[in-house]
């Protein structure tokens, strides 16, 4: 359902939005002004009026990992595997 904004709901988020993210920025609009609007609500506010936060999610270049130069459990795990199979005989084959 679509909703139209008040003036002071277009300045509420004109003035909020910049370094917040956007469920956090839904949050405080619901509870300044008792609406449920969910997040990809405002979200699609902030795209259709060519607002954008600033808010980066993604790793940054040059980010290490926390798990860089461990080794992979999975893979270690599959070659435990492996090598613990025991073959068997095959009956009436020879």
């Amino acid at each position: 359902m679509a909703h139209n904004y008040t003036q002071e709901q277009r300045e509420f988020i004109k003035k909020n939005y910049p370094g917040i993210k956007t469920p956090v920025l839904a949050q405080m609009f619901n509870e300044r002004f008792g609406t449920d609007l969910s997040r990809q609500q405002i979200k699609s506010y902030l795209t259709n009026h060519g607002l954008h936060n600033g808010v980066v999610c993604r790793f940054e270049k040059g980010h290490v990992p926390a798990n860089k130069g461990k080794k992979n459990a999975t893979r270690t795990l599959c070659s435990l595997r492996q090598n613990n199979v025991q073959k068997r005989p095959r009956s009436g084959k020879s």
